[in-house]
């Protein structure tokens, strides 16, 4: 009896970010992450879309996800032949591995490494290859191979043995630093000698130019009929229809002029990586220059020293550098922007820690912080000014901690603070006015306050926490007076299209009669922690725990939403509708894009741009424009709802990466198609005493990984789960 397994996969849902930015955003994989060493020096990716990694110590296949890693192993002729990687290659059949010493192939077909030897010039004993292997090129199966002290090398297809190749004299040991090809013709650049010619039909070497004899790396541009040459002497350019070597303008601007790579990218940018100053970027177009250099700040490379730059299929630039792991240039950018306070800048956000927002008339938005005080934001112009409490002065905001803002009818600019109470403040001179609110049932002031709102008839409302009560102002006398002393700890406030007040506490939700006082107490039993009413009159709640909920106030029915909706967390912070009619929620873990209609959840976090996953209490408003703004730990991301647009641009379909049968790796038992690799594999057939199945398998994406979302099914469409993480299949039977 035989089991026949046909394993399909298909991928739920991806998504990637676009927004512009004039900022070349960088961000940093190393150790921390799975790589084996943070010295990398060679980067490539293959057939299958892997990124291969060369390190000092060790051999790096990633897919985002995660690293596999490959090493000597002692005495295994199969294993790498040196963890000291220098230079990597790819082809059809697998991945070529320059080292310290010598040259590996790592064959897709039997998931192992095979070792070379060569053909001495002149000489008939075969030598083993031991030389550091500098560069290889890969050309329909041919293998040229450029080596310090052994010279140029190559393999022909079908073949085992590597060939040296003399120079014109018959000199065979000499330094090959660069290889490239343009139109055909192999071009090296030979330790002092200079830029020579490789001579297929005679197989031989032939000097071009001698002007620089200390040079490097090789780079072709047709569109300029220019070979360029990096060296520690800066760029140079040798002219193919003139034969003329001569100094690149772009040295001008290097900061360091000892060049190690150079990448003509898709867009026509001329990257240059030095030791020890970073990478320039030249536009050859306009000749512009932009930098990317080592620092601790975001978008800097973690080192200066650079190896290498590679450029993938979706043009993300991943750049190799000494000490510092591996950084990466993505083009798929994130699609928000975050504002945080700049510990250097005088005039910043005055706290990352937001609490609150309101916008007036002028378009400034005031943002209110947990124990940093008040800013003035000016989004225009990109400036802040900021308000705090000051002991000494009666005039100063009342307390650091703002956790609600308003802006009422009359262009007032009300402030709620946590140990200070309510204040006025007058924009015109700064000052703050310290309105009391008396609890006569408490006998002293309510200083404690969580939430200020003004419905349609411009009756301004505010609540207090810490057993604290509801308040109502009155403008005749100009105070703030107690409304219900029973209606306490209400954290949240709004108003239906009817005109009811709705108002929410630790426990349940209240229709506040504020006629008679006669108020209906809906129990929650979990905290609102905000009450808001969209444009079809539906009334949602944000509770703690108890997810976003749906009250129909008709039918007195509550209906809750949660993680096992989609949502990516019970807490439900803030509640925002855009002009779409989506909401948009605020969570502890990430924001979310909700339809109220067909009930499908968006799931965004840190990785698109957010300011953090944890967003705060109060800290969401829709702007006159209908831009959205919400805060949390880390400053504050604004944006146009419009604009959050899913792109599948990067994203593979998933594929195997690993089988096992009984914990045995398939290339290792007799059910294993010989000579295939474990990526194409689509059908095993097994008897029934081995249906015990390991098998791993992955999207691969560099831009959001944790965006990708798998399902698996049995042939005949019965699903077997989902998970949103790379998965590991197990099946037993």
């Amino acid at each position: 009896m035989r089991l026949v397994f046909v394993i399909i996969f298909f991928l739920l849902s991806v998504s990637c970010a676009v927004f512009a930015s004039d900022i070349i955003p960088v961000r940093n994989i190393g150790l921390s992450e799975g790589l084996s060493n943070n010295s990398s020096t060679s980067i490539i990716q293959d057939k299958f879309g892997y990124i291969w990694i060369g390190t000092f110590d060790g051999l790096n296949r990633y897919d985002g996800f995660e690293f596999k890693g490959f090493r000597n192993k002692w005495q295994d002729s199969t294993s790498l032949i040196n963890n000291h990687i220098v230079s990597l290659s790819g082809s059809d059949k697998g991945v070529w591995v320059g080292t310290l010493k010598g040259v590996s192939f790592f064959d897709y077909g039997n998931q192992k490494f095979q070792f070379f030897n060569y053909q001495p010039y002149n000489k008939k004993k075969i030598q083993k290859l031991e030389a550091r292997s500098s560069e290889i090129l890969v050309i329909r199966d041919t293998v040229y191979l450029c080596t310090d002290d052994k010279g140029f090398l190559v393999l022909k297809p079908n073949t085992k043995l590597f060939t040296q190749i003399p120079l014109d004299r018959g000199l065979s040991d000499y330094n090959v630093q660069g290889i490239c090809e343009y139109n055909g013709t192999i071009y090296l650049f030979i330790k002092n000698v200079g830029l020579c010619l490789f001579d297929k039909q005679k197989q031989r070497i032939r000097l071009l130019s001698n002007a620089i004899t200390e040079g490097g790396k090789l780079l072709s541009v047709p569109a300029q009929g220019v070979v360029f040459i990096g060296s520690q002497n800066g760029l140079f350019q040798y002219n193919l229809r003139s034969g003329k070597m001569e100094k690149s303008l772009c040295n001008n601007s290097l900061r360091v002029r000892n060049i190690t790579g150079l990448l003509l990218s898709k867009e026509e940018q001329l990257w240059i990586a030095t030791d020890g100053g970073g990478v320039a970027i030249f536009n050859l177009k306009d000749n512009q220059v932009n930098y990317i250099v080592e620092g601790n700040a975001a978008n800097q490379l973690k080192s200066g020293a650079v190896y290498a730059i590679f450029e993938d299929k979706n043009y993300r630039k991943w750049i190799a550098t000494l000490r510092g792991g591996v950084s990466i240039v993505d083009s798929q950018k994130p699609l928000f922007v975050s504002v945080r306070k700049d510990p250097f800048a005088a005039k910043s956000l005055v706290s990352n820690f937001v609490l609150s927002f309101c916008e007036d008339k002028t378009g400034d938005i005031w943002i209110g912080t947990d124990g940093g005080g008040l800013s003035k934001w000016n989004p225009v112009q990109n400036s802040f000014s900021s308000f705090v409490h000051e002991a000494q002065n009666r005039t100063s905001l009342g307390s650091n901690f703002v956790v609600s803002l308003l802006i009422d009818h009359k262009n007032r600019l009300w402030v709620a603070t946590f140990g200070g109470g309510i204040q006025l403040m007058d924009r015109a001179t700064g000052k703050f006015i310290n309105y009391p609110c008396y609890n006569p049932t408490l006998k002293e002031d309510d200083i404690n306050f969580w939430k200020l709102f003004q419905d349609r008839e411009n009756r301004l409302w505010a609540g207090a926490t810490r057993g604290g009560a509801m308040y109502l102002f009155n403008e005749a006398l100009n105070k703030w007076e107690i409304f219900d002393s029973r209606l306490t700890n209400i954290h949240a406030i709004n108003q239906d299209k009817d005109g009811r007040i709705w108002a929410g506490n630790y426990k349940e939700l209240i229709g506040v009669d504020n006629k008679t006082k006669q108020h209906v107490h809906f129990p929650i039993n979990y905290p609102i922690l905000c009450v808001y009413i969209d444009h079809k009159n539906r009334i949602w709640l944000g509770s703690e725990g108890g997810g976003l909920i749906l009250f129909n106030s008709q039918k007195q029915i509550f209906k809750h939403f949660t993680e096992l909706d989609g949502l990516p967390a019970n807490t439900i912070l803030n509640v925002l509708e855009d002009n779409s009619g989506n909401l948009w929620l605020s969570t502890y873990n990430g924001l979310s894009r909700f339809n109220p209609d067909t009930k499908v959840v968006e799931n965004f976090t840190v990785n698109d741009g957010l300011q953090s996953n944890e967003f705060n209490y109060n800290a969401a408003l829709k702007l006159a424009n209908g831009q959205l703004i919400f805060g949390g730990i880390n400053g504050f991301n604004m944006f146009n709802p419009k604009a959050v647009v899913r792109s599948s641009n990067g994203f593979e379909k998933p594929m195997i990466t690993a089988i096992s049968i009984n914990k045995v790796a398939i290339t290792q038992t007799s059910y294993w198609p010989k000579g295939l690799a474990v990526e194409n594999i689509n059908a095993i057939v097994l008897p029934f005493k081995e249906a015990n199945l390991d098998i791993s398998f992955v999207a691969i994406n560099f831009s959001a990984s944790e965006k990708v979302q798998y399902g698996y099914f049995w042939k005949g469409g019965i699903k077997i789960g989902i998970r949103l993480q790379p998965v590991h299949l197990r099946i037993i039977i």
